[in-house]
């Protein structure tokens, strides 16, 4: 799940999948997992800032992050809205 709750939330999702004293284990071991994962996020962008220029660097960047608005732009869809057949009385009008 790449987008799974966290913290409190997520609590009785793991108290599910890791019965018992796993739970404690299973926690340390996301929660490495998660920092590791920035800290190795911070070195590659430093490296990255140190191999190229810091504006080539932000160029790559502001280019990565307009694919990413094209992919979310295209590919994702909005909520269904209901028209026929509502009942008022579901959707209250507040004030």
């Amino acid at each position: 799940m790449a987008l799974r709750p966290r913290g409190p939330v997520s609590a009785p999702w793991c108290h599910d999948l890791l019965p018992g004293g796993k739970f404690v284990l299973g926690s340390a071991a996301g929660n490495i997992t998660c920092r590791a994962s920035q800290i190795l996020g911070f070195v590659a962008g430093a490296a990255t800032v140190g191999v190229l220029h810091p504006g080539m660097t932000l160029g790559i960047d502001a280019v990565s992050f307009g694919i990413w608005a094209l992919i979310v732009l295209l590919w994702v869809q909005g909520p269904a809205v209901p028209t026929a057949g509502r009942d008022d009385a579901a959707f209250p009008v507040i004030g």
